[in-house]
């Protein structure tokens, strides 16, 4: 009657999904849809010019993932604690560095811009036009990681809807302007990088606005604590290196393609990771809900919810994959006109079919990386991004290439993501139980969700001395959990509007007994009671219980009892 149902956490899972799936779709107009808009404009060099530019940019999406995903991680970490303080202190630590970060790359690189062509591979006939479109794109660097540092902490402070409105904005006025800059202004390709910049900086004073109507308070910055650095990077690390393993493949394979076939082959490959691009958008939703769900809930020690989270995680991606899948090989050539590419046409289209198996194994190893930074794993999770993201690739894409050349390069990448795959399946099943507090795993935990019924009540007490009855001797404790169980749950029903289930976790061992509230709706704080028939159940949970924390996590109303 009150087992554990996943109604709570994925009706807040898919309430948090849309928004990142925006942020996604805005990521795609900027990498997808403005590539297209790019090459038809001028010509299919731009889309090759735009990938030798690629180490760039994953830079910044680098230090965006290492900085703002790591604090992120720890902020909704230490607020599933009910730890404020520290997690404000994760806040000031990575906006901080990640000003100091972009400004100094974004000066080094304009100082050796005219270096940085030859670094990066470009081939001399495309030189002249990829310098033009270099120093938009230094400038752009502190511009996007400071706003998407910031913007990476707002799901966990409760507003998931204002990261998809930034990346949106700025992506949709990117377009618009590409068209304005190059065609009317005559910019050329250097156009699309300043039409980036401008959609940047529209975004960021509609933010503005959007804050400040929404009475939003920015968490002040304080001191530098240079002790959270190592924290921060420990779980930025993880998606970091992902993002790090597609600046040096970009680097590394942008300059074997190159080699092997030219600018045909490089056009060829440039269509591939536009392929990523579109996956890329349902894949980063998925990847931010299951970082910032997981980091929280494991927090807590719900192992049920976790379940729930990357069940629902894994179907979402396997069924984008397999439908990816299925129009590309269906109808590859249509894909690759939209890039106007007619020499080395018939080369894309077969590099295509071979490449787009990845997107049926890419996304499984990204949230399996998350899963195990998220509990508790930063290393593994470390592991398995450079084996699966750069190191393993690299590796794999060299061998095959010269063995059978350039198919061996387009096989590398889904051959590579899929034996990951396997191995952290074998790895998760067999030896790699999640790591539990010795302390905690001493408390034998019950798991129920409580359907709302004002009219007809259902209270958990005869289950709950059930479940304990010969789990544990002091039945004092049994009865004063069920107690408090029954008198919060009274008060939430009472409290809340339109509340349809609560979901609870009790943790009882010896004399001492764990219990938590989580339920959608209205923030309400059970200690800051006004109503006097409400006084009562306060007066009741007080005079029982050792210790009460009470945060709006998530879009959650979450509470912890202490016996």
């Amino acid at each position: 009657m009150f087992a554990r149902t996943d109604k709570v956490i994925i009706k807040n899972y898919i309430k948090y999904l849309f928004p990142a799936l925006l942020v996604g779709i805005g990521g795609a107009i900027q990498q997808f849809v403005d590539t297209i808009i790019v090459a038809n404009l001028i010509d299919s060099n731009a889309v090759a010019i735009e990938n030798y530019a690629g180490p760039i940019v994953q830079f910044t999406s680098f230090t965006v993932k290492l900085v703002g995903c790591g604090g992120a991680v720890l902020y909704a970490t230490l607020m599933g604690r009910m730890e404020r303080e520290k997690a404000a202190g994760i806040y000031s630590a990575a906006m901080i560095l990640s000003i100091a970060i972009s400004l100094t790359a974004s000066v080094l690189g304009i100082i050796f811009f005219r270096k940085l062509g030859t670094a990066l591979g470009c081939s001399i006939e495309l030189m002249d036009d990829f310098r033009l479109y270099l120093i938009p794109t230094l400038i752009l660097i502190p511009i996007t990681i400071i706003v998407m540092t910031f913007a990476s902490f707002l799901p966990s402070m409760g507003y998931p809807g204002l990261t998809s409105k930034i990346v949106l904005t700025a992506n949709l006025v990117n377009v618009l302007l590409d068209v304005v800059y190059i065609k009317i202004f005559k910019m050329g390709i250097s156009g699309a990088q300043w039409a980036t910049i401008s959609g940047y900086v529209v975004a960021l004073i509609a933010l503005l606005i959007i804050l400040k109507k929404n009475h939003f308070t920015f968490p002040r910055i304080k001191g530098f604590d240079a002790s959270s650095i190592k924290d921060i990077f420990i779980r930025g690390l993880p998606p970091g290196l992902s993002q790090l393993g597609l600046l040096v493949y970009y680097w590394y394979f942008n300059r074997l393609v190159t080699q092997m076939g030219g600018t045909e082959a490089m056009k060829a490959f440039s269509v591939c990771l536009q392929l990523l691009a579109i996956y890329a958008v349902l894949v980063n939703g998925v990847s931010e809900n299951v970082r910032n769900f997981v980091s929280m809930l494991n927090s807590t020690e719900d192992e049920a919810s976790v379940r729930y989270v990357m069940r629902k995680s894994i179907v979402i991606l396997e069924l984008w994959g397999v439908i990816l899948l299925i129009l590309i090989l269906a109808f590859p050539g249509s894909f690759v006109s939209l890039y106007s590419i007619k020499d080395g046409r018939a080369v894309a289209i077969h590099a295509l079919r071979i490449y787009s198996f990845i997107v049926l194994f890419k996304g499984m190893a990204i949230i399996a990386r998350d899963y195990l930074n998220t509990t508790g794993r930063p290393y593994h999770a470390m592991s398995l991004t450079l084996a699966e993201g750069s190191v393993g690739v690299i590796i794999l894409g060299t061998v095959l290439g010269r063995q059978i050349g350039l198919d061996g390069v387009w096989l590398a990448f889904p051959l590579t993501s899929c034996v990951c795959c396997i191995l952290v399946a074998i790895y998760l099943f067999t030896c790699g139980k999640r790591p539990v507090d010795k302390v905690a795993a001493d408390f034998e935990k019950m798991y129920m969700t409580l359907s709302v019924n004002k009219t007809n009540p259902m209270l958990p007490a005869k289950e709950i001395a059930d479940f304990y009855k010969d789990k544990v001797q002091k039945h004092t404790i049994i009865e004063k959990t069920a107690l408090l169980v029954e008198e919060m749950y009274i008060y939430s029903v009472n409290h809340t509007k339109d509340l349809d289930y609560i979901d609870v976790m009790i943790q009882i061992y010896d004399n001492e007994s764990r219990i938590l509230f989580r339920s959608l709706g209205e923030p309400f704080n059970p200690m800051n009671v006004v109503n006097e028939e409400e006084r009562a159940n306060i007066l009741i949970l007080n005079k029982i219980t050792s210790e009460i924390n009470y945060e709006y996590i998530m879009g959650m109303n979450t509470t912890w009892l202490k016996i």
